[in-house]
């Protein structure tokens, strides 16, 4: 049970908002109480309010959010028994070794020998992730180019994983 301090009346905590800037983690008002106080508050102060809305609203802020997260790398998979996989993503290397472990739990389509070593226990940590070159953005067909090229390269090695078959 918990005092109001604007009705005075006793209530159980669960009529209180919640506060972790007080000592018993709720606020001082019931919750009865605080709206009109909260109403006030907004009729008074309307325009700072809305302009604060204003100024945080963007409607291509998804869009800005995501692209500030986006890193055009093709990189090389080091695996710990010495094989590579060569690849690339839009969305940076890291991100997509969780994709390649994602698709693997969820039996999804990819590459089925990096499939096959994360079912065995390969772990996250064991993976060295070697960036080796990134493309500024607006150069995605450049990037699927260099990657193309590297892998055309590294086909005769046995150790490259990118178009064997599981054995």
């Amino acid at each position: 049970m918990k005092k109001c301090s604007t009705c005075k009346e006793e209530k159980s905590k669960t009529e209180f908002y919640k506060d972790k800037t007080r000592p018993d983690g709720h606020s001082y008002v019931c919750k009865t109480c605080n709206a009109p106080l909260a109403f006030r508050y907004w009729r008074k102060n309307r325009k700072k309010i809305q302009a604060r809305f204003r100024a945080n609203y963007c409607p291509k802020k998804q869009k800005a959010k995501r692209e500030r997260y986006r890193k055009n790398e093709v990189y090389k998979l080091v695996f710990p028994n010495g094989s590579y996989y060569i690849g690339q993503s839009q969305w940076g290397a890291s991100r997509r070794l969780g994709w390649h472990f994602s698709a693997s739990l969820h039996k999804q389509k990819g590459n089925p020998h990096i499939h096959k070593m994360i079912q065995d226990g390969l772990k996250r940590e064991d993976i060295l992730v070697e960036i080796l070159k990134t493309f500024p953005k607006g150069q995605e067909s450049e990037m699927k180019n260099f990657e193309t090229l590297l892998i055309e390269q590294n086909l005769n090695d046995s150790k490259c994983l990118n178009m064997r078959i599981i054995r």
